[in-house]
């Protein structure tokens, strides 16, 4: 069983150090469960910031390796995952049905680049723990994601990140009651929200188990941190109110 990439790019911490993670979270929601060898590709980074971070001048030379490794792994069946930057190491991870031929297969790569050499480790990890415990995103992580990729389409519209935008957002509720609660918590958090109020007056979508909604505006700069901490707070107030998020949007500042 095998399903498509989809990609994923977070920040986190590893051993008490930042880290920048890369992970196929297609993999994290349909594991296959016949790859219970982990491939642990282990590579340093040409050049590393302060952090242990990939600087500009590490780039070049880390994709050369990786255009080189990734290709061999998957024609012997392995399954690339995702992949963390830390500490001045750039690590690959894989899943694959067995080890055989992979020491073989990556040693002449090792001889191609002796500044920043590749190394192999495997094991068994029939249950994907290395992914669950450092690949699979939080919640945080996860709202992190997807609040990149509309602000990667905003950019690419031409969006003045800086400029104060009115920020959107809405969520649903089983109970009028739920919303209410909600609506309340909302108002008396430290970010300023104003709810609209026709939203609390349309009739409830009787065919969905969520039926009544929300939506509520806040005013901020585009910035990508600071977004999700707000978002992933709204997830947390909508939790526990039994509710679910609904994502935001805005209209373009030029």
């Amino acid at each position: 069983m095998s399903t498509e990439a989809e990609w994923g790019v977070f920040p986190s911490v590893v051993d008490d150090k930042p880290a920048m993670v890369v992970s196929n979270l297609a993999f994290g929601r349909a594991p296959d469960p016949t790859l219970t060898t982990l491939i642990h590709i282990r590579m340093p980074l040409a050049a590393a910031d302060e952090f242990g971070m990939p600087t500009e001048a590490a780039i070049e030379p880390m994709a050369s390796v990786e255009d080189a490794v990734i290709p061999v792994l998957e024609s012997l069946g392995a399954h690339h995952v995702g992949s963390v930057s830390t500490a001045g190491v750039r690590h690959l991870y894989f899943y694959s049905k067995s080890d055989r031929g992979i020491a073989d297969a990556l040693r002449p790569i090792a001889g191609l680049f002796p500044k920043t050499p590749p190394s192999a480790m495997t094991r068994p990890d029939p249950k994907h723990s290395l992914f669950m415990t450092q690949l699979a995103p939080d919640d945080w992580q996860h709202q992190f994601i997807l609040n990149a990729r509309v602000i990667v389409e905003l950019s690419e519209a031409g969006d003045n990140h800086e400029a104060v935008h009115d920020i959107e957002h809405g969520a649903d509720f089983g109970t009028r009651q739920d919303r209410d609660a909600f609506c309340d918590a909302l108002t008396a958090s430290e970010i300023e929200f104003q709810i609209d109020g026709s939203s609390l007056n349309t009739e409830p979508d009787t065919s969905s188990p969520m039926p009544w909604h929300v939506r509520f505006i806040h005013q901020a700069a585009i910035d990508l941190e600071s977004l999700t901490d707000t978002t992933a707070g709204i997830i947390d107030l909508c939790r526990e109110h039994n509710g679910e998020y609904d994502g935001w949007g805005t209209n373009l500042v030029k």
